[in-house]
């Protein structure tokens, strides 16, 4: 559930027991309680949509808002990935430092982006919509021939006003 971004899973009332008893049994979840008749489990594992994941050792939050991700890179970085809780074939672009990162699919549909060994400085990623080139050339018709409707119209002599 973490590589979704899921932090949380409720069962609304009524929660059947089978259920209930397969939830509590499954490793990495905590129930918390039951909140109007239903049942709340939380993810142990860090679970956010944009993650430091080093070769060894435990992943670190990559601070995200609602499109864009930025941070540092965590200290004494020992090499790994970037993964995003995204589909890989999205549009995002991640860079380390302005320099762009090599983007790589993670557990078969995630986007990652490998973070090179010994790696230090800001990361930012970004979403950039494949459609984005042809809308700006739409847009950029569009301006000219608004442009060009707005000019004003040679009149000849004896036309009258």
């Amino acid at each position: 559930l973490a590589n979704y971004a899921v932090r949380f899973v409720l069962v609304n009332a009524p929660v059947p027991l089978q259920l209930s008893e397969q939830l509590d049994a499954a490793p990495g979840l905590t129930r918390l309680g039951a909140p109007n008749g239903g049942a709340l489990w939380q993810v142990n594992t860090l679970s956010a949509r944009a993650r430091f994941v080093p070769t060894k050792g435990t992943p670190s939050l990559l601070p995200s808002g609602a499109i864009n991700a930025d941070g540092k890179v965590p200290t004494k970085w020992t090499g790994g990935q970037i993964v995003l809780s995204e589909s890989a074939d999205a549009g995002w672009q991640a860079s380390l430092n302005g320099k762009r990162l090599k983007s790589t699919t993670v557990n078969g549909w995630a986007q990652g982006f490998v973070l090179p060994a010994k790696s230090s400085g800001a990361v930012q990623i970004r979403y950039v919509s494949p459609a984005r080139g042809g809308w700006l050339v739409v847009a950029a018709i569009a301006l000219v021939v608004v442009v060009v409707l707005a000019l004003p119209a040679r009149r000849e002599e004896g036309d009258e006003v």
